[in-house]
C-alpha cells in the first residue's frame, strides 16, 4: 500500500525532526522500539521563562498545539556573554525540554517533546508529528529544510516544535515573533463548528494584507487605522502570524504619520498603536521608535480625557478613551482614575454609553459600549454595576436573528456591530446571546459560490451580500468587505481587544477609588477627521484633507473569549 499524502508529507519533512517511525508506510506498531538518550543542557548554559531579549540567546518554543499554551523558553550563557549552538535540537536541552529522538535508516526523529504526545508516536504511528521551524523577528516562522540536529540556533533567533495531529498544512508554533521577542498567542475559544468559518475569514484578510504588501490602501493612502484592526483580527483568530508581523513591522515605518507629527498628536491613533504593539509583543516603549505609553498619557487632560493635541480640533470620543485605558492597564502601568471616571460618565441612564460626552442629552451608542463595556473589565477601578447594566443594554438591542446595529448613522443590523455587541457578551458570560450573535455574522460569510477573492469575506449586512451574489463571477472585494470582516472575524473568535492587550493579566492591582460620576464640561468633537466604529454601513471612509495627506482614524473593535470580568 503506497502512503497516502498526509504520511508522504510526513516523510517528507524528516529532514526537518518531523517524527516517523521504521514501519511508517505500513502503520505498523514497533516491537521493542529504542530509543536515543536524550540530549543532557549544555555546561555553563541556563533558561528563563519567557522570550529572550536582543543580544541575549535563542528563544525555545514548543508547541502542542492543545489547550495549553505554548512553552517559551529563552536559553542564555551563565557568563552573560551571549548563547548561540550549533545545534537547534542541543538548544531544546539547554532549554530544560526533555526530547526524545529514535534513529531510524531516515535519520534522527523526534518522537516526544516532555512526554507529548501520547501514546509515543514512535510506538504507533496515527498521523502524529513534530514539526520543526525556525524564525526571526524579521522573517517570522519557516518550516525548516534540514533537521533539528543539523540546524544551527544563533543568537537572537527562534526555534520551535509544533505537534502535527492529522492536519495539513503543519501548523506553525502559536507564537508571534515581535521585535521585543516572542509572545504565546491568545488562542480563540470558538466552537469547534465555527472553525471553518474563523479559519475562512482569517484567509480572506490575510490575502488582502499581502495584495497592498501589509499596509492596506484605502482611497489611494495607506490606511493604518484598518491595517491595525486587521492585525488584531488575524491576532485573535491564532492565523497567519507571520502576516500580523509584517504588517506590523509596515506599521512601525509609518508610525509618525498615524499617530501625528509636527506639533499633532492624535489620541485615537496612540491607544490603538498601543493595543497593537501589546497584542502583537513589540516593545510599546519603542513601537517604531516611539514610546507609545509615554505619548498616550501626555494627552491625557486634567479631567482625565485623553484628547487630540491638533490645530483641526479634538475628535476623541469614547472609543477613544476605552482604547486608552484598555492600553494602559494591557502595559502595566495602569489607568488613571480620572481616566476611568471620564469613561464612565459617558454612561446613559439606560446602561448605554455615549459616543461623544458634553451633549444636553445623553445618547447611548452600543459601538461605543461594547467599548467601554471591554474597558471596564479591564480595570479594577470600575464598578462592577457600570458593566452589569451596559451589558443589559447590549442585550436589549439584540435581534431575534442574533445581530446587533449600531449608533444613529448605523442603526440597522450589521456584521460590525454584531462583532462587538457579540464579543462583550461572551465576555460578560452571555453565552446564549453570544452564539446567536456568531451565528448570524456566519450567515454573511461568502462561501465557495462566490469568486475566490470573495470567500471568507463577511458581508456588511443582508443587503451587501445579496449585492455580491447578484454580481455572480463579476462580484469584487469592497473596503465595506475588509472592514467587516475584520470585526466579524473577531466576533466568532470571542477575543477581545483588553485580552490582546494583556490586560486581564498585567493591569496592576492597586485600590481604586471611583468618584462620583458628574457629566464631563467638555464638548462633543465637531464633524471632522474620523473617529468611529469603522462606517460600518459605509463604502468610503469620511477623511479630512490634511495638507496632502488624509487621515484615517478608523477604530475597529475586538471580541471575547470567555468569563473574565475581573471583580
Amino acid at each position: 500500500m503506497s502512503p497516502t499524502p498526509l504520511l508522504r508529507r510526513a516523510l517528507g519533512a524528516l529532514a526537518a525532526a518531523a517524527i516517523a517511525v521504521p514501519a511508517l508506510a505500513t502503520g505498523t506498531a514497533v516491537a521493542a522500539p529504542v530509543y536515543d538518550t536524550p540530549l543532557p543542557p549544555a555546561a555553563g548554559t541556563t533558561w528563563s521563562d519567557g522570550a529572550c531579549a536582543p543580544g541575549a540567546g535563542v528563544t525555545v518554543v514548543s508547541d502542542t498545539q492543545g489547550n495549553d499554551a505554548a512553552v517559551v523558553r529563552c536559553v542564555t550563557n551563565k557568563d552573560g556573554s551571549a548563547y548561540a549552538s550549533a545545534s537547534a535540537l542541543q538548544s531544546f536541552a539547554d532549554a530544560g525540554l526533555s526530547v526524545v529522538t529514535q534513529t531510524s535508516a531516515q535519520g534522527a526523529m523526534v518522537c516526544q517533546i516532555d512526554g507529548a504526545p501520547t501514546p509515543n508516536p514512535c510506538d504507533e504511528w496515527k498521523g502524529v508529528w513534530w514539526s520543526f521551524w525556525t524564525g526571526t523577528t524579521d522573517t517570522g516562522w519557516t518550516m525548516a529544510s534540514t533537521g533539528a540536529d543539523a540546524t544551527a540556533a544563533a543568537t537572537d533567533s527562534a526555534i520551535g516544535f509544533s505537534l502535527v495531529d492529522n492536519v495539513d498544512p503543519a501548523p506553525a508554533p502559536r507564537v508571534v515573533l515581535g521585535s521585543s521577542g516572542a509572545q504565546p498567542e491568545q488562542p480563540g475559544t470558538a466552537p469547534g463548528e465555527r472553525g471553518a468559518a474563523i479559519t475562512a475569514a482569517a484567509d480572506f484578510l490575510a490575502r488582502e494584507l499581502a495584495a497592498d504588501n501589509h499596509l492596506l490602501v484605502s482611497s489611494d493612502f495607506p490606511d493604518n487605522g484598518l491595517t491595525s484592526d486587521v492585525v488584531l483580527a488575524l491576532m485573535s483568530a491564532g492565523a497567519h502570524k507571520d502576516a500580523a508581523v509584517a504588517a506590523t513591522n509596515q506599521l512601525q515605518k509609518s508610525i509618525g504619520s498615524y499617530i501625528g507629527t509636527d506639533g499633532e498628536s492624535y489620541a485615537g491613533a496612540t491607544a490603538k498603536s498601543l493595543v497593537v504593539a501589546l497584542a502583537t509583543g513589540v516593545d510599546p516603549k519603542s513601537f517604531g521608535g516611539v514610546d507609545l505609553i509615554g505619548k498616550l498619557q501626555s494627552l491625557q487632560t486634567n479631567e482625565g480625557r485623553f484628547s487630540d493635541k491638533s490645530q483641526w480640533g479634538d475628535y476623541s470620543n469614547t472609543i477613544v478613551q476605552s482604547l486608552a485605558i484598555i492600553g494602559l492597564e494591557g502595559a502595566g502601568v495602569g489607568a488613571s482614575q480620572k481616566a476611568v471616571d471620564y469613561l464612565t460618565a459617558a454612561q446613559c441612564d439606560d446602561g448605554g454609553f455615549a459616543l461623544n460626552t458634553g451633549g444636553k442629552t445623553c445618547v447611548s451608542d452600543p459601538d461605543a459600549t461594547s467599548f467601554a463595556v471591554q474597558a471596564l473589565m479591564a480595570t479594577p477601578c470600575a464598578v462592577q454595576s457600570d458593566i452589569d447594566s451596559a451589558v443589559a443594554y447590549l442585550t436589549s438591542r439584540q435581534a431575534k436573528n442574533g445581530g446587533l446595529g449600531g449608533g444613529a448613522s448605523t442603526e440597522a443590523v450589521n456584521a460590525n456591530s454584531t462583532g462587538l455587541a457579540g464579543a462583550v457578551f461572551s465576555a460578560a458570560g452571555q453565552d446564549a446571546q453570544a452564539d446567536a450573535a456568531a451565528d448570524y455574522l456566519t450567515t454573511l460569510q461568502y462561501d465557495a459560490s462566490f469568486p475566490e477573492a470573495l470567500r471568507g469575506g463577511i458581508a456588511y449586512n443582508q443587503a451587501a451580500f445579496d449585492e455580491r451574489a447578484a454580481a455572480g463571477a463579476g462580484a469584487t472585494v469592497q473596503d465595506q468587505d475588509r472592514r467587516a470582516t475584520t470585526q466579524g472575524l473577531l466576533g466568532l473568535t470571542g477575543v477581545t481587544y483588553a485580552e490582546l492587550a494583556g490586560a486581564f493579566d498585567n493591569a496592576p492591582d492597586r485600590a481604586c477609588a471611583a468618584t462620583p460620576s458628574t457629566p464631563p464640561t467638555t464638548q462633543p468633537g465637531a464633524p471632522g477627521p474620523v473617529i468611529e466604529t469603522d462606517i460600518p454601513g459605509g463604502s468610503s471612509l469620511p477623511v479630512v484633507e490634511l495638507g496632502a495627506a488624509l487621515l484615517f482614524l478608523t477604530l475597529l473593535g475586538g471580541g471575547a473569549a470567555a468569563v473574565r470580568v475581573r471583580r
